[in-house]
């Protein structure tokens, strides 16, 4: 069975794999002296912007095409990553 079948199909797995990187970019930046807040838009936008560039630069391969609809459901994956962060303080504290 593919990766993608167990994920649910093409769409799901960019926001599967896409759900991960928010949590560790925030974890990675837990010491730093700036807001949780700045973290969060920090965070979103690098990662949003990341996620864009991939899909734009499938313009230029043969084999890939671009789809608005893979960047949505990958910032769903940052979203739902933040708020799983978000959360995981919320119950440490």
């Amino acid at each position: 069975m593919s990766l993608e079948k167990l994920a649910g199909g093409d769409k799901w797995l960019h926001f599967w794999l896409a759900m991960p990187l928010p949590l560790l970019l925030l974890w990675a930046t837990a010491l730093c002296k700036t807001g949780l807040i700045k973290r969060l838009v920090f965070s979103f936008l690098f990662l949003s912007l990341a996620i864009l560039s991939d899909e734009i630069l499938q313009f230029w391969l043969s084999h890939r095409h671009f789809d608005w609809l893979d960047s949505l459901y990958g910032i769903g994956g940052i979203v739902s990553g933040s708020v799983i962060y978000l959360i995981s303080l919320r119950l440490k504290y």
